[in-house]
């Protein structure tokens, strides 16, 4: 993998321009940066979200990522206090995709290869015809748009 460099792992031009792709279809609120809901939104859409992945687990991995400094923040900067759900950079989004491929896939030496792999393949299923089909991902509505904000996993991860 060439081009853009990310914690260690090089990007091909194509996979930036997926991993813009996906940044830009998933993260609505603001331009280059992915809410807390849209991420999670994205990792079950990839089929990454699995039952290995506990909410207290991606809550923590979210917050460490949330605590790095990217190149185009202030140090000092704070969102603004208006702010419902915390956002991800494009850094901190590389950051929290190496945490969790680590997580994930601890035994494989190259995690962060096979995460990156997982988020930018279209993952499909044969069904009983034959015919390729997206995976169930559950329907962003106005009820699971609410389940899925920082608040309420946050509290879900309490429990």
């Amino acid at each position: 993998m060439t081009e853009s460099h990310h914690n260690s792992l090089l990007l091909k031009k194509s996979n930036e321009a997926k991993l813009n792709g996906l940044i830009t279809s998933f993260g609505k609120a603001e331009p280059n940066h992915l809410r807390f809901s849209e991420l999670l939104y994205m990792l079950l859409d990839r089929c990454i979200f699995i039952n290995r992945l506990s909410f207290r687990k991606f809550v923590q991995i979210f917050e460490s990522a949330s605590k790095i400094v990217s190149k185009t923040q202030k140090k000092d900067s704070q969102p603004p206090a208006d702010q419902s759900e915390r956002a991800l950079s494009r850094e901190q989004l590389v950051h929290f995709m190496g945490e969790l491929g680590h997580f994930l896939y601890r035994e494989d030496k190259h995690y962060l290869e096979r995460i990156f792999e997982d988020l930018l393949t279209q993952k499909v299923e044969a069904n009983s015809d034959n015919d390729l089909s997206q995976p169930r991902v559950l329907t962003l509505d106005d009820t699971n748009r609410k389940l899925l904000v920082e608040s309420c996993a946050v509290t879900l991860a309490s429990y």
